[in-house]
């Protein structure tokens, strides 16, 4: 198994990473972060919202051990796309670099100014 820091890294490198819990983080490298490679989950292709119409939940996949599977919070219809609330820090948490990236700053900065905060 290779283990990989993906917490001191570039956010542009962590394009396929899925926080698995507090300690752990699945990063999906190339070539299997194709779809037309691999498959088996496709939670680290979910798209952030904040309005989500899916969450995370755990699941113990029967090949891969413990994953995050998606649900979905109310009926979807067919071809609307399936998104999830990321969950990243909206400030710093002490660490030399907050948690969440520059383009999910400016999303949130531009939701909260359309939602009246």
């Amino acid at each position: 198994m290779c283990v990989y820091q993906v917490d001191g890294r570039d956010w542009a490198l962590n394009g396929n990473t899925i926080s698995l819990d507090e300690d752990t983080v699945i990063d999906v490298p190339e070539p299997w972060d194709q779809t037309q490679t691999y498959c088996a989950s496709l939670g680290h292709k979910a798209n952030h919202s904040f309005t989500p119409n899916c969450k995370y939940d755990p699941y113990v996949h029967p090949r891969f051990g413990p994953i995050k599977c998606i649900r979905t919070l109310r009926p979807v219809h067919q071809d609307e796309e399936l998104t999830v609330a990321y969950g990243y820090a909206h400030e710093p948490s002490g660490k030399s670099a907050p948690e969440a990236p520059e383009w999910y700053k400016r999303a949130l900065q531009e939701f909260q100014q359309s939602a009246g905060q």
